[in-house]
């Protein structure tokens, strides 16, 4: 058995040959800067990412529309009117927080006279963070 010292020396001496980085789907654009530099540091070395239970026809739309697999990431500070069907953003993905935060910052938080709140209709089965701030809310049977 070796130590991680002595792999890593084996790492370095391959420029990352035989070195790989399974994650998650990453969204967070730190996380991604900071892999793209370990793999700048590790030119051989390989990043994979793996999501059990993600949608195949969403990535593969994703990739015929930009030519490469992205990432959706809602903004929802700069619509007009929000429709939510289901369960709301907190915990879908990860993206909870920002998907909060950025409602909050932008659409729904007037800084002038002149500005206009965005509208968030909210069709839940079960009450959620998101529909607590609806500016109009219908339960709906489970499904």
């Amino acid at each position: 058995m070796i130590s991680a010292q002595e792999a890593a020396t084996g790492v370095n001496a391959a420029g990352g040959a035989g070195f790989r980085i399974l994650s998650g789907t990453v969204t967070s654009p730190t996380l991604a800067s900071q892999l793209r530099k370990l793999l700048a540091l590790y030119p051989q070395a390989k990043w994979h990412q793996w999501e059990p239970a993600v949608s195949d026809g969403a990535r593969e739309g994703a990739k015929l529309a930009f030519g490469r697999v992205v990432n959706t990431i809602y903004v929802p500070g700069k619509a007009d009117v929000i429709f939510v069907a289901g369960r709301g953003f907190p915990g879908e993905r990860g993206l909870g927080t920002f998907r909060t935060r950025s409602s909050s910052r932008g659409g729904r938080k007037l800084e002038g006279a002149s500005e206009a709140m965005n509208r968030l209709y909210v069709v839940e089965p079960t009450p959620t963070v998101t529909g607590s701030a609806a500016d109009h809310k219908l339960p709906m049977r489970g499904v």
